[in-house]
C-alpha cells in the first residue's frame, strides 16, 4: 500500500536563534519572527499538504504551536515519543558555554553519536523515532489521507538517514524545512519510494 508523508520541522524559538541545543527538556514557544515565519510560510506549505491528511506532532509546546499556526483547527494527534534528542547536560547550552567541558568534547570527538551524558546517543534516538515513526504510518493505513508530522530536527533526521541509508547528518533541516516522502508498506515493512524537500516544492 502507498502512503504520502511529509515531515515538517517546528518553526524558530529563542534558544534557536541563539545557537542553543534545545532538547526534549527545554520546552519554548516559538519566538516572535518563528511566529511570523510560520504565518509567512502557511500557505506554501498548505499548498502541498492539501486538506486531506492526519496531522501528528510532538508533545513539545513548539511543535504543537507550529501545527496549530499552520494548520488551524485542524485535529491533532500528540504522540510523545516524538519528543527531540534528549540532550542532557549539554541542554539550553551553546557551544561557546560547553567548550572546554571534557565531557563536551567526547562526545564532539565521537561524530554526535556516543550517549550525552545524562541524555541518549544518536542510536538511541534514531530507534525511538523510527519505531514512533512506524506507528504513524501503520496507524494512518486504515485511511486514505496523507500522514503529516510536525517534530524535531532529530526526528526528520533519524528517519532520513534510516530510509534513505545514508548519514544522519544529510539530513539537516532549517526550521518549517522537512520533507515528502512517498512510501510503500507491506506487513511490517515500509520503503521509501522517493523524497523531495519540502522548502523546495514549497518555493517551486
Amino acid at each position: 500500500m502507498k502512503k504520502r508523508c511529509i515531515l515538517i520541522r517546528h518553526a524558530k524559538t529563542q534558544g534557536n536563534e541563539s545557537g542553543r541545543f534545545l532538547g526534549c527538556r527545554s520546552d519554548e514557544p516559538l519566538s516572535d519572527a518563528g511566529r511570523a515565519d510560520t504565518l509567512n510560510a502557511r500557505n506554501g506549505i498548505r499548498r502541498i499538504t492539501g486538506d486531506r491528511f492526519l496531522l501528528f506532532t510532538s508533545p513539545m509546546i513548539r511543535a504543537k504551536e507550529t501545527a496549530g499556526l499552520l494548520f488551524d483547527s485542524k485535529d491533532m494527534t500528540v504522540i510523545d515519543d516524538l519528543k527531540e534528542l534528549d540532550f542532557g547536560i549539554l541542554d539550553g547550552h551553546t557551544h561557546i558555554e560547553m567548550d572546554g567541558d571534557p565531557r563536551y568534547q567526547a562526545w564532539i570527538d565521537s561524530g554526535g553519536r556516543d550517549r550525552i551524558p545524562g541524555g541518549e546517543s544518536m542510536d538511541e534516538l534514531i530507534e525511538r523515532s523510527m519505531r514512533t515513526f512506524a506507528h504513524i504510518i501503520k496507524t494512518s493505513l486504515g485511511s486514505d489521507k496523507d500522514a503529516v508530522i510536525v517534530c524535531h530536527g532529530g526526528n526528520i533526521m533519524s528517519v532520513m538517514c534510516t530510509l534513505a541509508a545514508n548519514d544522519f547528518y544529510n539530513n539537516i533541516v532549517p526550521n518549517l524545512d522537512g520533507y515528502i516522502l512517498e512510501l510503500e508498506t507491506e506487513n511490517e515493512r515500509i520503503d521509501l519510494l522517493s523524497y523531495d524537500r519540502l522548502g523546495d516544492r514549497v518555493r517551486a
